[in-house]
C-alpha cells in the first residue's frame, strides 16, 4: 500500500507568524517617524536574525533523514549568513555609522548573492553536505576580510562611498546576478515541482528591488536617512520574512506528514501482524489437531509393528505401547511408567534375555530372549537417541526376518543356478549343434561328389570336416574340464622347464594361424633362460586359448606382442594385442564360466565362453594367477603371473618332453584354432 505525503496548511500558525510580521513594520516604523534611524536598522536586523535563527533550528530539527533538498541546502545558506550578521550586529555600533554601513551592505549584497547561487548550484549538482559548507566557509572568510580591508583603508572607502561608477556597477550586478539565479533555478525541474521554489523566487525579487532602491537612494545617505532607504531596509526585512515562512511552512508540514506517514505505516504493519498472528493461532490450532490424529495413527502403527516399544525421558520411562506391557507381564502402564531405567533393565533381564556380545545395554545388541509363546528367539535391542533427552528402546523379534532372508538367498542361489543351468545347457546345444550340422553338410557334399568324382571338392570337404570334428573335441574337453576344476579332481604335473623355450614352441605351433589373419607378432624374453617349476600342459593350455582369442577378435594387419619379464620375484608372461578391446563391463567376469565378448548365438565368432575360465583356474593350480588390463580403443593385455617363483639351473631331462612332445603341442593347436573359420 502506497501513501501519498501532501503538504498540509496549518492557517493558525501563518495567520501568527503574519501578525508578528506586521507588528515589526508597525513598531519600525516608529522609529522612523521619531528619526532615530540607527536604532530602526537595528531593531530590524535583530528582528531579521532572530528570525533566520528560529527558522533554522525549524529545519534542522525538521531534516531528520538529512534529506537533500532546497530547503536544506537553504537552511546551510542562512547559517552562514548568520555568522557575520549576528558578529557585526552584536559586537560593536559602528556598523551604523554611515560609511561602513555603506560598505557592509554593498560586500554584503554580493555575499548573499553567491550564498544564494552556490544553493541553486548545490541541489542542482547533488552538493554533500560537507561539500557545500566547505565553499560556504570560503565564502565567509572571503566576504569578512574583504570588509576589514575596505573599512581600514582610506582611500577604498572613499571609492565605495563617493564612486558612482561603484553604485552603477552594483545596480548592474544585482540585475545580472537576479536573472541568472531566476535561471538556475527554473531549469532544474525538481525545483519547479517544489513548492519551496515560489517562496525562494519571491524572496530574490524583493530581496533584489529593496537592495534597487537603496543604490538609487545611497548619494543621500551622508546628508539625510531619506524614506527610501528606510523603505529598502523594510524590504530587506520582507525578503528575510518570505524566505522563513516558506522554510517553516514546508518544514513544519514535511515533519508532520512524514508523523503521520510513519503512523499510517505502523498502522497498517500492525494490521499486518496482527493477521499474521491470527493466521499462526489457526495453524498452530490445525497443528495441534494433525498431533492428535498423529497420535492416534502412532499409536496404531505400534500396534501393528508388533515389536517392544520404549520412551525414556533422561533416566525415566515416558511410554511404552503395548506388546511391551504384555512383554513385560506388566498389568497396567501406571505400575511402570516413570520408573527409572535401570528397574527398565532389571525387568527385561528378567525376561531371560542374553546378549550374543558382552557390553552394556545402552547400544545395538544381538539377543535372544524368552517370546510371550514360551519359547526363546533371536532378536536386537537398540536405543535411539532423539530430541533432548529422550532414548527409544527397541526390542525386535528378528527370527521371521531371520528365516525370510534366509529364505531369499536361498531363492536367489536356486535362481542364479537356473540361470547358469540354462545358459551352459544354451551354450552346449549351439557348440555341439553347429559343428554337427557342418558334417553333416559336408558328408552329404561328399556323396554328391564321389558321384561326380569331384576329388578337389571332397578333399575340401574333408578338411571342414576334420575343422569341426577338432571343435566338438575342443567343446567336449573344455566341458570335462571345467568340470573337473568344479570338483577338484584335475591334476597337476609339475615340472622344472625352460619357460622360454616352452612359450616360443607355443608361438611357433600358432604361427600358421596367426599368420593366416594377418597378424604380426613379436616374442621378446627378457632372458633366453628361465628354469621354473611349471606344468607344461597347461601353460601350453592357457597360452593357446588366449592366442587363439587374440587371433579370434584380432583385425587383419593387427599386432600381438610377448613378453616374458620379472616384478620383482614374480614371472610374468604379457600377451598384449590390439585388437577389439574388452569393455569395463564386461571385464568383471570375463573369467566366469560361459562367458564371452559377444553371448549372441547368432555371433560371428564361435566359442563355449569356458576359455578364460579354464585358463585362470589353471594358473591358480600352479601357484599363479591370469589378470587382464583394458585399454579401450587400444586392445588388451593379459598377464601370467607366477608368484615367487624358485629358479632353477636346469630342466628336468625325462622322456615326457622329448617324446613326440612337439606332435602333441601341433595338435593341440589344431584342437584350440578350430573355431576360427580363416
Amino acid at each position: 500500500m502506497e501513501y501519498k505525503v501532501e503538504y498540509e496548511n496549518p492557517r493558525l500558525q501563518y495567520y501568527i507568524l503574519r501578525i508578528i510580521y506586521i507588528s515589526i513594520i508597525l513598531s519600525s516604523i516608529i522609529f522612523i517617524k521619531k528619526e532615530d534611524y540607527i536604532i530602526f536598522y537595528k531593531f530590524l536586523d535583530l528582528c531579521s536574525v532572530i528570525m533566520l535563527g528560529t527558522s533554522l533550528l525549524i529545519g534542522i530539527s525538521s531534516n531528520i533523514d538529512k534529506e537533500k533538498n532546497l530547503i536544506s541546502y537553504t537552511n546551510i545558506g542562512i547559517f552562514w549568513l548568520l555568522i557575520p550578521e549576528i558578529f557585526y550586529s552584536f559586537t560593536s555600533l559602528e556598523l551604523y555609522v554611515v560609511d561602513k554601513m555603506i560598505v557592509y551592505k554593498i560586500i554584503g549584497l554580493l555575499f548573499q548573492y553567491f550564498i544564494v547561487f552556490v544553493i541553486a548550484l548545490g541541489k542542482k549538482k547533488n552538493f554533500n553536505f560537507k561539500k557545500i559548507n566547505k565553499i560556504f566557509l570560503i565564502l565567509n572568510i572571503t566576504f569578512n576580510i574583504t570588509y576589514l580591508l575596505v573599512i581600514n583603508n582610506v582611500k577604498l572607502m572613499k571609492v565605495f562611498i563617493k564612486d558612482v561608477y561603484i553604485y552603477n556597477l552594483m545596480f548592474i550586478l544585482i540585475v545580472i546576478f537576479f536573472l541568472i539565479l531566476l535561471i538556475v533555478i527554473v531549469v532544474d525541474k525538481e525545483n519547479t515541482s517544489d513548492k519551496f521554489f515560489y517562496y525562494l523566487i519571491f524572496y530574490l525579487l524583493v530581496f533584489s528591488v529593496g537592495n534597487i532602491i537603496f543604490l538609487d537612494n545611497l548619494h543621500n545617505l551622508r546628508d539625510t536617512y531619506l524614506l527610501g532607504v528606510c523603505f529598502s531596509q523594510i524590504l530587506d526585512f520582507s525578503s528575510c520574512y518570505i524566505l522563513v515562512e516558506g522554510i517553516i511552512r514546508f518544514s513544519l508540514n514535511k515533519n508532520f506528514n512524514t508523523i503521520n506517514r510513519i503512523m499510517l505505516f505502523k498502522r497498517s504493519e500492525f494490521d499486518r501482524n496482527n493477521r499474521y498472528l491470527r493466521k499462526k493461532i489457526e495453524e498452530l490450532k490445525e497443528l495441534e489437531n494433525l498431533l492428535d490424529r498423529e497420535e492416534l495413527l502412532f499409536n496404531k502403527i505400534n500396534s501393528a509393528i508388533g515389536d517392544y516399544i520404549f520412551i525414556s525421558k533422561g533416566e525415566k520411562l515416558f511410554y511404552l505401547n503395548d506388546e511391551a506391557l504384555e512383554f513385560l507381564e506388566v498389568e497396567n502402564k501406571e505400575s511402570i511408567l516413570f520408573e527409572s531405567m535401570e528397574v527398565l533393565y532389571e525387568k527385561i533381564l528378567e525376561k531371560q534375555v542374553y546378549l550374543k556380545e558382552k557390553g552394556s545395554m545402552d547400544s545395538y545388541k544381538e539377543i535372544i530372549f524368552k517370546n510371550i509363546k514360551g519359547g526363546y528367539s533371536n532378536g536386537e535391542f537398540y536405543t535411539i537417541p532423539f530430541g533432548d533427552n529422550y532414548k527409544i528402546i527397541i526390542i525386535n523379534d528378528i527370527t521371521k526376518k531371520n528365516n525370510a532372508l534366509r529364505l531369499n538367498k536361498y531363492l536367489k542361489y536356486k535362481l542364479e543356478e537356473e540361470n547358469i543351468k540354462g545358459e551352459f545347457f544354451t551354450n552346449i546345444c549351439h557348440e555341439l549343434r553347429t559343428p554337427i550340422n557342418v558334417i553333416n553338410s559336408a558328408l552329404q557334399l561328399n556323396n554328391l561328389n564321389i558321384e561326380n568324382r569331384d576329388i578337389n571338392s571332397i578333399e575340401r570337404n574333408n578338411l571342414v570336416i576334420k575343422q569341426n570334428c577338432l571343435r566338438l573335441i575342443r567343446t567336449i574337453n573344455n566341458f570335462i574340464d571345467a568340470n573337473k576344476i568344479s570338483e577338484g579332481q584335475i591334476e597337476t604335473n609339475i615340472m622344472v622347464l625352460n619357460v622360454v623355450e616352452v612359450v616360443e614352441n607355443i608361438l611357433d605351433a600358432s604361427s600358421e594361424y596367426i599368420s593366416k589373419k594377418k597378424i604380426n607378432f613379436i616374442f621378446d624374453p627378457d632372458f633366453e633362460e628361465i628354469f621354473i617349476a611349471i606344468d607344461s600342459e597347461f601353460l601350453e593350455r592357457i597360452i593357446l586359448n588366449i592366442l587363439s582369442n587374440s587371433v579370434k577378435y584380432g583385425s587383419e594387419n593387427g599386432n600381438i606382442y610377448v613378453k616374458i619379464y620379472f616384478e620383482g620375484k614374480d614371472l610374468v608372461i604379457m600377451i598384449e594385442n590390439d585388437g577389439i578391446a574388452i569393455s569395463y563391463d564386461e571385464q568383471k567376469y570375463i573369467f566366469d564360466k560361459f562367458t564371452k565378448s559377444n553371448k549372441a548365438l547368432n555371433r560371428t565368432q564361435e566359442g563355449s565362453g569356458l576359455g578364460l575360465y579354464i585358463s585362470k583356474s589353471l594358473m591358480k593350480m600352479q601357484g599363479g594367477d591370469l589378470k587382464v588390463d583394458i585399454y579401450e580403443g587400444h586392445g588388451n593385455r593379459f598377464k601370467l603371473y607366477f608368484y615367487d617363483v624358485d629358479l632353477f639351473k636346469e630342466i628336468d631331462r625325462t622322456e615326457h618332453i622329448f617324446n613326440n612332445n612337439y606332435y602333441n603341442l601341433k595338435e593341440r593347436t589344431e584342437i584350440e584354432f578350430s573355431d576360427i573359420y580363416i
